[in-house]
């Protein structure tokens, strides 16, 4: 091959490669982002405590930047009496899935949002947690954990 032959395949190449390089170049760069996603603010005051043979979880409710209208509610139950492992992760399960207006679901004189859980047990310790969402779905991150026992013996009001 030729001095000439040589440089009519170089210049040709990288025409070839410019041209390709100017094709690529037009219309989308990259992926799609999608647009920012927004994230309700997490409840953030859960408590409960123990009320005759149930716990009454109480917590209030975020308006912004939605407002919540269904909470999912995790509980998990640890026996006292040595038995489970107090140090051991905690295996939390998902105990009511509740719209605003559910009849299990009540306002206090404070405007707090009231749950009674009346599934527990004598001689547990149960930890909660709550997951609030609007009603286009957005969800909130998990609240605070709160946790309360059920001593082994009678309970008074």
């Amino acid at each position: 091959m030729n001095k000439r032959s040589r440089v009519f395949i170089y210049f040709a190449a990288a025409a070839l490669l410019m041209t390709a390089a100017f094709f690529q170049a037009c219309g989308v760069k990259a992926d799609p982002s999608p647009p920012q996603v927004i994230r309700l603010k997490s409840i953030s005051d859960l408590e409960v405590k123990l009320a005759g043979n149930r716990m009454l979880l109480n917590w209030s409710v975020s308006e912004e930047p939605a407002p919540m209208t269904r909470f999912r509610i995790f509980r998990s139950e640890l026996e006292t009496d040595g038995t489970d492992c107090p140090d051991c992760p905690r295996k939390y399960v998902l105990l009511a899935q509740l719209e605003a207006a559910d009849a299990s679901l009540r306002k206090d004189e404070g405007g707090k949002l009231v749950y009674g859980d009346a599934g527990i047990r004598p001689g547990c310790l149960y930890s909660y947690f709550i997951v609030g969402c609007s009603r286009s779905g957005l969800c909130s991150g998990e609240s605070n954990r709160a946790e309360a026992i059920y001593p082994p013996g009678p309970v008074s009001e």
